[in-house]
């Protein structure tokens, strides 16, 4: 799985490498991440996608026909 950003890349780089701790991830899978990879062309930070608006039923709006 690639890293989607510059960010990622580079986190995935330290942990990697040893100087970032996460626990969940080990350096093993942090390096499949990058493998293969360069961070040029990679967008600096990706935006969260907005939730779609929920009308308060899961048919669609109230009262519609």
């Amino acid at each position: 799985m690639p890293a989607k950003s510059e960010q990622q890349f580079k986190f995935m780089k330290g942990v990697a490498g040893g100087s970032i701790k996460a626990p969940g991830l080990s350096p093993e899978k942090a390096d499949e991440f990058t493998a293969g990879q360069s961070p040029k062309g990679l967008p600096h930070k990706v935006k969260k996608h907005k939730k779609p608006h929920s009308f308060g039923s899961p048919m669609g709006m109230k009262g519609m026909k």
